[in-house]
């Protein structure tokens, strides 16, 4: 299983929690997996989103059961593979999935009353941390960890990190972040506007519950914020694939020494098989 869902009744939440069965990347089984699950929400009569069994959604938290990572990015392995074959049409095919995951997510899935969150409860680094700025609210552990390591290996993140982290933090402290290629602490993506909360290392479900439970008063409210943010500040599907169709172009542009600077990424990745909670 590469995703998994539970839902709790009381409080209208939904957890999804992305467990990829090797290492913890956005393979194409995990893409695929969460969008067969998100495709099948759907809306009542009143607009609001239910699950496929028809449980009303007010909250849905993307989180992962790895034991220390949200998530290390995208599908290196794949990626090299594509690369040195020049398949574009592999690439194009594997960024718009990631596109149309995080864009169903931005849109809150056309529902209304909808408040979405991030639980990061360890690395969040490339794709991982792209998926987390898709959410309305992120919470993360004390010692999870943010960066976009792609610079690394002469690349960028193309599937929604430049214009999500722009819209929080602004053009230049997002082009900093992406172009050194540091991993920050989640301290300092909080005192930077990253993310929203910081709560101590073994919480993090505590700390969804506590928001929530905070959250319901006020819930119809902030869910009127958040949809306010979405419209001043909006991200397109036609912006993502426009970024992302440049990411694919720029990939196919690598040379061999870039390739082994992701090869070593990629040991690095399989390193954090097996740490599942």
């Amino acid at each position: 299983m590469d995703y998994e869902t539970i839902y709790d009744a009381t409080r209208r939440l939904l957890w999804g929690f992305l467990t990829p069965k090797a290492e913890p990347s956005f393979t194409l089984g995990l893409l695929n997996a969460l969008g067969r699950h998100d495709l099948a929400l759907h809306r009542d009569e009143h607009l609001g989103l239910r699950t496929a069994r028809d449980e009303p959604i007010a909250y849905y938290v993307w989180a992962s059961r790895h034991r220390e990572v949200f998530g290390l990015g995208g599908d290196l392995a794949h990626f090299i593979a594509c690369i040195e074959q020049h398949d574009r049409a592999a690439l194009l095919q594997y960024a718009t999935l990631c596109i149309d995951n995080v864009d169903r997510r931005l849109r809150h899935f056309e529902a209304q009353g909808l408040v979405t969150l991030s639980l990061v409860q360890g690395a969040a680094l490339g794709g991982g941390f792209e998926a987390a700025l898709a959410s309305d609210v992120i919470i993360a552990e004390a010692h999870a960890t943010f960066g976009f390591p792609e610079i690394r290996f002469n690349l960028f993140p193309g599937m929604g990190g430049y214009s999500l982290l722009c819209r929080r933090i602004g053009m230049r402290q997002t082009e900093d972040m992406m172009t050194s290629g540091r991993v920050y602490s989640a301290a300092d993506c909080k005192s930077m506007g990253i993310i929203d909360r910081v709560v101590p290392t073994g919480t993090g479900q505590d700390a969804v519950h506590a928001y929530v439970t905070g959250a319901e008063q006020r819930h119809n409210g902030l869910a009127a914020i958040y949809a306010a943010r979405r419209r001043a500040l909006p991200v397109s599907h036609h912006e993502l694939m426009a970024i992302t169709t440049q990411w694919v172009e720029a990939a196919l542009r690598l040379c061999a020494g870039d390739l082994q600077h992701m090869r070593r990424l990629v040991q690095a990745q399989s390193g954090h098989r097996g740490e599942r909670h």
